[in-house]
């Protein structure tokens, strides 16, 4: 992954206007509106295939072990508490 942190900060947006499409289908739900944002929480990670294989392979090659691109999964996860009151 050339840009990291682009790809961690977008995948955090993404999870954030989640969070947000979410909030708005409760209150609807609810009959109740957002006063305000009390609290704003995020994590995520990135997730990789094995690479034992790899490591095998190198340990036992004497010459340059080939290697393959392979996808990355970037989880991020956003929680927003909100301060509710009555319609």
């Amino acid at each position: 992954m050339r840009d990291e942190q682009a790809v961690r900060l977008g995948a955090l947006k993404q999870a954030a206007d989640k969070a947000r499409e979410k909030a708005a289908v409760l209150i609807e739900a609810l009959h109740v509106k957002l006063v305000r944002v009390l609290s704003i929480n995020e994590g995520g990670h990135v997730m990789s295939p094995p690479v034992a294989m790899a490591w095998i392979a190198m340990e036992e090659s004497v010459g340059d072990v080939p290697i393959s691109s392979s996808e990355l999964k970037v989880i991020a996860t956003v929680t927003l508490i909100y301060e509710i009151a009555p319609n």
